[in-house]
């Protein structure tokens, strides 16, 4: 039987409740939605608990919070951290109380939040900070977990005495002691030149000792953390800290670069992001929070006006041997790139064409144009590049070898070099256009081409126009030879290239659907035959409800190429060549 008090229960309802039913009714959120500390069931229950009703503090057991999990819990949490500034209670009991709250939510972000209101409710009194620093002398349960608390709001009572005691943690205190200790130092602030040389002298002295990855994490963020605000005549003690805390390099330690680039540190003209970019060069592909937090830290370095920074560390990056990451590891990066100002994408995409080298095009065809950018199109001003006179069908045919599948991105990249190729190079690329594109590609190219030739501003209108002439020809003679049934494949080379191209097709829909979201929302299911979908739903009450979908047709086309049904093997040699040749001299 649920004995629960009602929404609107008095206090002396909620005294006589029974243990198990007020902690039900906490974690419903006191059975509506509770805002604020002023809200009157967050009154009633520090009424209940200060005048020595209910002990509120004492309900919370690993035993009890057993039955609240996921949503439920962070109800209760909410509500707890509410009543914090409003109960009279031992800082024991607090500590207790919260500690066992944070255990119960676990590795989740939110799990940390009642040690914020802990650290309002220090503010309350001057002499908590220091009650609370007692409970971590005596190794009281949970109280380490609330140490950065205590050092930081004591800090503001007593400056000197919290700030020795957080050195002192430092040096003798236990691994989460000394790692608290060194985070609570990055949050305090320095009053005087003093403390600048204490905190630059204690910290020398911790990265001297080298205990290891964790700290040396801690006093990187810490101490960059300091740069932002330090006098100039300990910048460079500061600094050096920071380069001595990044090697030997460690997870923890690269997750703090990827933090600091990721901070206001991508704003500025700092030196030292040269210094945690080289670091991250080293970073594990299997940590994928240091990956993510690179990636924001990418994305404001291309925001700050540093995209070839940006480009030249995955440069790097993905010319290693050893490694294993792709552009799609850059999700925010590569939708910035493709959102933002095409300037920068173009710079982006030539450059790394233009360098001939095999990892880096493979990431742009495969990573950066993925299945959804098909019908991405280029106006490149290739003026800007000075490209000598050779490396204009060059790139002509890198485009052409590593976006073969995408027609769109392959001639909108070839007509852009067509308008600004000397004179010299204009035939080798319209026979490059002419063979491997428009042959393979007649109804995407033409229709692109079209544009380009009823545009007569267009610089490559003619030359265009000349292709879509080339491109006619060639199909009237098709048409004027007739039906050749000599010439017809055999039925078995028919059922060949078929079974290659339902492969193929089978492949890129389980690629497809492997990036999908929906795929990752909604269960699959297979219909074997029928003309809706039936599924019955259960209510909160009653018979399950039935519904039914009408099912439609989804239907799109594209464009095979057609040597690859008449040569397959001669294209893929032809695309080989292309990809493997080497930039000219």
């Amino acid at each position: 039987m649920n004995d629960s008090p009602p929404p609107s229960a008095s206090i002396d309802q909620l005294a006589s409740a029974s243990d198990s039913s007020l902690l039900d009714y906490i974690f419903s959120g006191c059975g509506k939605s509770v805002s604020d500390a002023n809200d009157p069931a967050i009154e009633a229950l520090a009424k209940l608990h200060n005048e020595g009703n209910v002990d509120v503090l004492a309900l919370l057991t690993p035993a009890a919070l057993e039955k609240f999990k996921g949503p439920k819990l962070f109800v209760g949490q909410h509500i707890y951290r509410l009543l914090i500034g409003k109960i009279n209670a031992p800082t024991a009991s607090l500590v207790r109380a919260l500690g066992t709250l944070m255990d119960a939510a676990g590795s989740d972000l939110a799990a940390g939040l009642p040690a914020n209101d802990l650290g309002k409710w220090c503010e309350g009194d001057p002499s908590r900070p220091e009650a609370l620093l007692n409970q971590v002398e005596r190794g009281a349960d949970h109280a380490e977990k609330f140490l950065i608390v205590a050092l930081t709001r004591g800090a503001a009572v007593n400056h000197s005495y919290f700030v020795e005691r957080a050195y002192r943690y430092i040096d003798s205190g236990t691994d989460l002691e000394r790692l608290h200790a060194i985070q609570a130092l990055g949050q305090i602030t320095l009053l005087s030149g003093q403390d600048w040389n204490d905190f630059t002298t204690r910290f020398e002295e911790a990265i001297a000792k080298n205990r290891g990855d964790t700290d040396r994490s801690a006093i990187l963020r810490a101490t960059l953390r300091k740069i932002k605000q330090a006098p100039t005549e300990y910048q460079a003690p500061l600094r050096a800290i920071v380069a001595s805390a990044i090697a030997p390099l460690g997870d923890n330690t690269l997750n703090a670069c990827a933090w600091a680039i990721s901070d206001d540190l991508a704003g500025s003209n700092d030196p030292m992001i040269e210094n945690f970019l080289d670091a991250l060069l080293s970073l594990n592909p299997e940590h994928r929070s240091t990956i993510d937090q690179l990636d924001i830290g990418l994305v404001k370095l291309v925001e700050a006006g540093k995209a070839q920074q940006a480009q030249q560390f995955l440069k790097q990056l993905f010319s290693k041997d050893s490694n294993t990451l792709n552009m799609g590891h850059f999700d925010s990066l590569r939708y910035k790139l493709i959102v933002g100002e095409r300037v920068i994408l173009e710079d982006w995409f030539v450059t790394w064409l233009r360098s001939g080298n095999h990892k880096l095009c493979n990431q742009l065809s495969e990573y950066l144009f993925d299945a959804s950018m098909d019908e991405f199109k280029f106006e490149i001003d290739f003026s800007r590049f000075a490209l000598k006179a050779s490396e204009f069908a060059f790139l002509a045919r890198k485009v052409i070898g590593y976006f073969f599948l995408k027609p769109a991105v392959m001639v909108s990249f070839v007509a852009s070099l067509m308008r600004h190729a000397p004179t010299t190079e204009t035939s080798e690329i319209l026979t490059l256009f002419y063979e491997h594109i428009l042959v393979n590609y007649g109804g995407v190219g033409k229709r692109l081409l079209k544009k380009i030739a009823d545009d007569s501003n267009d610089p490559a209108s003619r030359r265009a126009q000349y292709l879509v002439k080339e491109l006619e020809t060639y199909h009237a003679s098709f048409d004027a030879v007739g039906e050749i049934k000599e010439l017809h494949p055999s039925e078995r080379e028919r059922q060949i290239a078929w079974q290659r191209h339902s492969d193929q097709m089978q492949d890129a829909h389980k690629s497809a659907s492997e990036k999908s979201f929906v795929h990752q929302l909604f269960k699959k299911s297979v219909l074997l035959y029928g003309n809706s979908a039936i599924t019955y739903l259960p209510l909160p009450s009653g018979p399950l409800h039935r519904t039914e979908a009408k099912l439609g047709t989804i239907s799109a086309s594209f464009e095979m190429p057609h040597t690859d049904i008449l040569d397959p093997l001669g294209l893929q040699f032809v695309l080989i060549n292309f990809k493997s040749e080497p930039p000219p001299a």
